[in-house]
């Protein structure tokens, strides 16, 4: 049985757990930690949103995201959407959590790559009019089947590997230049402040 001291903020210091103290009635099933998430006129009312377990995520971009949010909401406690990314992955991000009918309409080709990438697909790489939306797909589907060799053949994938003496990172970056029939100066600034390697580390992350 915990002895609670009534000031306002407590240290860890400042609890004391007295052994067989606990009855025989207090057991788990009676036991809330149900906690106010907003404002209120205690003894006067209730909450209007409350959380069953005082618990949350730390706004971090490897911590925090749709999935461990609809985790978190299943145990009763609350996770923040990470702000470093486009104000539609955002929005999509919240949707799937919200609405569960949505997270599959709101994740148009896969956005994980377009997040990873810090693009949207409407995006415009390259002077001819190749998209994001275009080219993201088409450079995935490039290191998938790189991946997949690599598996085969009881190795790990890296960028530096070769492929008939060219590098993983410069096979994948001209293979979908060629396919595309551009070169990197038909590239436009989002193309020149891609980062190949940047987007396949977040792009993994991303995918757990």
């Amino acid at each position: 049985m915990a002895y609670y001291y009534p000031e306002p903020s407590h240290t860890f210091s400042e609890y004391l757990l007295v052994p067989g103290y606990t009855s025989e009635e207090c057991i788990p099933d009676r036991v809330s930690l149900k906690t106010p998430l907003v404002k209120y006129r205690k003894g006067q009312e209730e909450p209007a949103l409350s959380l069953n377990i005082p618990m949350t995520s730390a706004v971090m971009q490897s911590v925090s995201n749709d999935t461990l949010a609809i985790a978190l909401a299943k145990e009763g406690g609350i996770s923040f959407i990470f702000g470093s990314q486009s104000i539609e992955s955002q929005a999509a991000m919240v949707a799937r959590v919200a609405r569960p009918e949505l997270r599959e309409s709101f994740t148009p080709a896969d956005y994980a790559m377009f997040t990873a990438a810090y693009l949207k697909p409407a995006d415009v790489l390259f002077t001819n009019g190749v998209t994001a939306g275009q080219y993201l797909p088409y450079v995935q589907t490039l290191i998938d089947g790189l991946e997949a060799d690599c598996a085969a053949q009881g190795m790990e994938f890296n960028w530096f590997n070769t492929v008939d003496g060219v590098t993983f990172l410069d096979y994948v970056e001209d293979t979908a230049l060629a396919h595309f029939g551009v070169t990197a100066k038909d590239g436009t600034q989002l193309y020149k402040d891609f980062d190949m390697q940047v987007y396949y580390s977040r792009y993994l992350d991303q995918k757990g």
